[in-house]
């Protein structure tokens, strides 16, 4: 049966991003970054395309909530038997944090914990390579958890668990365990990923609810920085933590979605890939973001356009990568059906190669308008840098000339210095 995207919580760390079901699956999770080749793609029609469930294994009714003023989700399932509370997030980890401490990134976690009575849970691991084009070997280890690898990317899940419990098929594409926990008891699960470097491996025992804290203690500092007292708080509160979790923190790219293929009508064809960081949708973004406050998003946004825009200068684009790469070859996965068999499944955007010339006066006009709302101190040494000229065409076409004079018959928007 085809899930709705209503009951979905969406998590993430600012560079990873996941979708948890309200039946305790995840469905969709893009590691490292956002446009990375999803490990779980069920959300796009097949089973067999990758997911990471926990729940009770029996008949259950579940209530997804996210921690106020937080994006850590929770799942409450209640049962004949007892009740379950399924805690899910990415860890956050604070610039001083990384600079002191040695630790997986992304690392997701999920915790599960009886509440009251007793109740047999179910969690099953199936991840894939390449949104399922092909199924991946997991393999055990009793010291290390489960680890499978691709290419260069190595991803181990880590448990609590005594190892012996688990199960693992001889195909070992999926990993499975049934466990009792009576109230009180929790057991901890953690994804963690590394790339080209030894892999670390966190005692999971010790650091996992650390970092939940950790993690419930970063969001809630930075949500108590928004300045908005009007109506509609909590709302406008919930959207701008969605809209933070949309921010790339190693670039300061803003993208558009975490998912793709998720299509404007249930069976369409107009279903495209949102992860990459249109300038148009992102100014809107960096609007709400600069009239709540937020400087320091807005700040390494700026600085990724300079970068970005400058790359293709003196054409800009509509779009371009979360690292400011202005070619994104669109390609379909004709494995896949597709949310609600809306096809074709793409990845890339051939929105790539447009250009706009509505768009570019008006993401111009914003453009010259954020240096005047920030703090003085954003535009002095150490914040912004507006030395470097941007130039908009309404052609699309290099307005200088040979000679190196701009063409005359080119419009040129000239940004403040």
């Amino acid at each position: 049966m085809t899930k709705n995207l209503k009951d979905y919580a969406f998590i993430g760390d600012c560079n990873s991003a996941a979708l948890v079901h309200k039946s305790g699956s995840i469905d969709w999770c893009c590691i490292p970054v956002f446009d990375s080749p999803a490990i779980f793609s069920s959300l796009l029609g097949a089973e067999n395309s990758g997911y990471f469930l926990i729940q009770p294994a029996e008949k259950f009714s579940s209530f997804q909530n996210y921690i106020p003023g937080t994006n850590v989700s929770q799942l409450r399932f209640e049962t004949s038997s007892g009740t379950l509370l399924l805690t899910d997030a990415f860890a956050v980890r604070s610039e001083e944090e990384k600079q002191k401490e040695l630790f997986p990134d992304p690392e997701l976690l999920r915790m599960v914990r009886c509440t009251s009575g007793k109740v047999k849970v179910r969690m099953e691991y199936r991840p894939v390579i390449f949104y399922g084009k092909t199924s991946v070997k997991v393999r055990g280890n009793k010291n290390f958890g489960f680890k499978f690898q691709w290419k260069s990317h190595i991803y181990i899940l880590q448990s609590n668990l005594d190892y012996d419990k688990f199960h693992t098929p001889e195909n070992r594409n999926l990993t499975r365990v049934e466990f009792d926990l009576e109230a009180g008891e929790q057991v901890i699960f953690s994804l963690s990923y590394s790339c080209q470097n030894p892999a670390i491996i966190p005692e999971i025992n010790k650091t996992a609810s650390i970092w939940l804290q950790r993690t419930i203690r970063y969001w809630s500092e930075w949500i108590s920085l928004c300045k908005y007292t009007g109506p509609y708080k909590e709302a406008v509160r919930r959207s701008i933590l969605v809209l933070k979790l949309l921010t790339h923190a190693p670039s300061g790219a803003i993208v558009a979605a975490p998912t793709t293929s998720l299509p404007e009508i249930p069976g369409g064809s107009r279903n495209w890939d949102y992860r990459f960081c249109w300038l148009r949708d992102a100014s809107f973004t960096v609007r709400a973001l600069m009239q709540l406050g937020y400087t320091e998003e807005i700040k390494a946004y700026m600085n990724w356009i300079l970068h970005a825009t400058k790359l293709t200068f003196p054409k800009i684009q509509v779009v371009y990568t979360i690292y400011g790469h202005s070619r994104i070859d669109e390609k379909v996965l004709d494995w896949l059906p597709g949310y609600k068999k809306s096809k074709p499944v793409r990845i890339g955007n051939g929105a790539h190669a447009s250009f706009s010339w509505i768009f570019t006066a008006k993401f111009s006009i914003l453009f010259s308008a954020i240096p005047k709302s920030l703090p003085n101190s954003a535009t002095k040494p150490g914040g912004l840098s507006f030395h470097w000229p941007v130039q908009f065409v309404k052609s699309g076409e290099n307005p200088i000339t040979e000679s190196g004079n701009p063409d005359a018959n080119s419009d040129i928007i000239p940004i403040p210095k």
